[in-house]
């Protein structure tokens, strides 16, 4: 049974008209992907919305770069061929190995083949991964095939990881017998025990040589110390255990993991056996009845790796994402170490690598309940867990620091009130946190803004940051930058949201209210047409009615930035508007041919197809075809003008192929040819173009 038969029918109810007009109301992700699978008839419905939406240009003007991409990849993870034409059609934006890695994820074979086939879409071994990690065995068998002997090796290792990330025996059988990709790795044993998947972990413990249980029985009989070496990977499989799966697998291995051959000599005979009971979770803590004295003997002595260990386990038990991290952390201080340890340990007597247990925790939503538990055993609060509250997001934990746990927070707010310390260590992109901090007496300038943006926050904060910081401006100009400086930190924020793809609202804000200069590159790479079309005419207006220091943009360079970064959507708009018009045979910023092959590879033949593309746009441009479209699919278009195109690419592959024949194996020093370069399926895209337009 699908997920989509165990919804309850509620959406069954609906008319197809309803729910259309549902799916208008909603951002476009939502439509484009929650949405789709709630069951097979609101599925239909919406899919012909989004054809009847984003079949259009229109509504793709607003969208930056991202955006695009972002709904171009989930055309492609929708399974939906019309979908995925509205999306190619419209999107402006290359066909980078992302689009393919989103089919793959999804286990869209047909997509796939066409995104292969059709389109000869750039391919990373990403998309293997993405197929192994669903389980979706066709899709990954396409893929490999695809990707070719070149590809093979990283493929393989991306997909037997991901494999067992995703818990899916049947796709590392299929490794193993098809390709002799050995399943016995501890890289896989570390991916499922990081991901929780317990059944694929238990398999690779019987079989991964690192972790067989023959080692322990070695170590008890052998004599001299074990290598560090041999019981490293041991114990870098119990710290992904202890983070990602159950307490009761952690309880369950944590003996045969975590003793080592020199403790066990250490400890000698009973004493060894009652200190791995112990460790086990035997009941009694580590510190208590005739098991005390050996559990002690594991932690005497200068060892910085178990040490290390010992930091590593707690930080990944409190930081775990699983329910049951308190039974994990209750585990490892009450009957792993005992009273004694834990003390050590939490005080950094013989352990001083605890220095990311805050930061780490912090990436749960529950942070507040992690921060009580480690202070109630003992770990003393400081500024590290001031940082790791603001860093994250969580407004009650620094609330509790201040106000209950009695943390200072005035040298907090001071820094980054002076931003010393916001370039360093970000805070979240919350609105609640800031406005909380506000109101303890932090005060945002525009390195905050600039800063900000280098953590690639979204449009919402960023946008309360600039009106906060807009309000609080004083004359005493208490952070010591000038006002030269200011100015500069908004136009570098200005920069950094627009090459971002930050919205028209935000941009504007930052232009209107706070004087940043204008990047038309920045909108360029990474912009909507929305943008450039307002931030061109803002340019301009600086251009003609400034105080004569506005320089008029470099369009060479402008076209530069847009080709680098693949925004076909903005190119489009700067031909359409006849701002990029030079004489053939090419456009000053389109690298010369050889340059552009030398540059492809598998995972970037988007941007050869751009530079075919552009170049043709070029050819009609100079051929004065009126009220041709510039950057229209030239696969539709069998001018004269592609045929020029297509037939000198394809000259220049056979020239090349035949140079590098010529000159044997090792190529004869000449440049690399496409068909060494290139996949089957992107060299045979060619070679259809070169058909179609002849």
């Amino acid at each position: 049974m699908s997920i989509q038969d165990e919804v309850p029918s509620s959406w069954e109810s609906l008319a197809p008209e309803l729910v259309r007009k549902i799916a208008s109301k909603l951002h476009p992700n939502d439509s484009a992907a929650s949405l789709k699978f709630v069951n097979s008839q609101t599925a239909e419905a919406l899919r012909h919305a989004f054809v009847a939406h984003w079949g259009r240009p229109e509504p793709w003007r607003c969208l930056s770069l991202h955006q695009r991409e972002r709904l171009l990849c989930l055309a492609a993870s929708s399974g939906h061929v019309p979908s995925l034409d509205a999306a190619l059609a419209h999107c402006g934006c290359a066909l980078e190995p992302e689009v393919l890695t989103a089919a793959a994820a999804a286990g869209n074979l047909a997509i796939c083949e066409r995104l292969l086939h059709g389109e000869g879409c750039s391919i990373s071994a990403d998309c293997a991964a993405a197929a192994a990690e669903g389980g979706h065995l066709p899709v990954l068998r396409l893929l490999l095939e695809a990707g070719g002997a070149k590809m093979r090796p990283l493929s393989l290792y991306s997909a037997s990881k991901a494999a067992s990330c995703g818990g899916h025996r049947a796709v590392l059988d299929w490794l193993q017998q098809a390709h002799a990709e050995p399943i016995s790795r501890t890289w896989n044993a570390l991916a499922a025990a990081r991901a929780g998947q317990v059944e694929v972990l238990e398999h690779l413990l019987a079989v991964v040589p690192e972790y067989k249980a023959a080692e322990e029985e070695a170590a008890v009989e052998g004599g001299g110390g074990e290598d560090k070496g041999q019981r490293q990977p041991r114990w870098e499989l119990l710290v992904d255990i202890a983070k990602g799966c159950p307490a009761a697998v952690l309880q369950r291995h944590y003996d045969r993991l975590w003793r080592w051959r020199g403790m066990l000599l250490g400890a000698g005979g009973a004493g060894a056996g009652a200190g791995a009971g112990a460790g086990a979770g035997a009941g009694a803590g580590a510190g208590a009845g005739a098991g005390a004295g050996s559990a002690l003997r594991e932690f005497e002595g200068d060892d910085e790796g178990r040490d290390e260990l010992m930091a590593r386990l707690l930080t990944a038990a409190i930081s775990s994402p699983t329910p049951c991290w308190p039974q994990k952390v209750d585990f490892l201080l009450r009957d792993c170490w005992g009273p004694a340890v834990t003390r050590q340990v939490l005080r950094g007597d013989n352990c001083h690598h605890l220095w990311r247990i805050w930061e780490e925790a912090a990436e749960q939503p529950d942070f507040l309940a992690r921060l009580r538990r480690l202070h109630a055993a003992g770990l003393a609060l400081d500024d590290g867990a001031v940082e790791a509250a603001a860093c994250g997001g969580h407004t009650d934990a620094l609330a509790w620091l201040w106000d209950e746990a009695g943390v200072p927070g005035e040298h907090f707010i001071m820094c980054y009130s002076s931003s010393q310390l916001w370039v360093k260590q970000h805070v979240a992109s919350d609105v609640e946190l800031l406005s909380f901090l506000r109101e303890r007496g932090a005060v945002f300038m525009a390195e905050h803004v600039k800063a900000a943006t280098q953590y690639h926050w979204p449009d919402g904060p960023l946008l309360w940051l600039v009106e906060a910081a807009a309000a609080v401006e004083s004359p005493g100009d208490s952070g010591g930058s000038s006002v030269e400086q200011e100015q500069r930190a908004w136009s570098a924020a200005f920069s950094a949201v627009a090459h971002q793809g930050g919205g028209l609202q935000l941009l504007r804000a930052l232009r209107e209210k706070r004087g940043a200069a204008v990047d038309l590159g920045a909108v360029v790479a990474g912009g909507s047409e929305e943008a450039l079309e307002w931030a061109w005419e803002e340019a301009q207006h600086e251009a003609e009615h400034g105080a004569g220091t506005a320089q008029a943009p470099n369009i060479d360079d402008l076209a530069r930035c847009a080709f680098q970064s693949g925004n076909i959507a903005t190119l489009r708009w700067l031909l359409a508007c006849g701002l990029l018009v030079t004489p053939p045979p090419y456009y000053a910023w389109l690298p010369p041919f050889a340059v552009a092959c030398s540059e492809v590879y598998p995972g970037t033949f988007h941007r050869l197809r751009l530079w075919v593309e552009l170049h043709t746009a070029t050819l009609r441009a100079a051929d004065g075809s009126p009220g041709a479209t510039p950057a229209a699919d030239v696969a539709h278009d069998a001018s004269v003008v592609v045929g020029r195109v297509w037939s000198a690419v394809m000259g220049a592959v056979r020239a090349m192929a035949d140079e590098v024949a010529a000159g044997g194996a090792g190529g004869g020093g000449g440049p690399p040819s496409l068909e060494q370069l290139l996949l089957p399926h992107q060299v045979q895209w060619i070679e259809r173009q070169w058909v179609r337009a002849a």
